[in-house]
């Protein structure tokens, strides 16, 4: 249950942006959803090597586009990332 304690002549506008920002932060709404159905094991641990292969790939093209615009070395960008091999 999500509390906002409401200041004395606080307007009801911001507290309400207050709870709508609080209630995204707690990803009530996405658990609703993923509980909706069910998704075999198989599924979800296909879904996530997609997502890592993808999140991957994004890694690569921001060194490779670091190089090309500002001449950073990929050395240099293994510093700056979470350290990730590049192949």
């Amino acid at each position: 249950m999500l509390i906002i304690p409401v200041k004395e002549g606080e307007n009801i506008d911001r507290a309400l942006k207050r709870f709508k920002r609080k209630f995204d932060r707690t990803k009530t709404m996405r658990n609703l959803r993923e509980r909706k159905h069910f998704t075999k094991p198989s599924v979800a641990k296909r879904a996530q090597r997609i997502k890592a292969s993808y999140v991957q790939g994004l890694s690569r093209l921001g060194w490779v586009f670091a190089y090309l615009t500002n001449g950073i070395s990929p050395n240099k960008w293994l510093k700056y990332t979470k350290g990730c091999r590049i192949k």
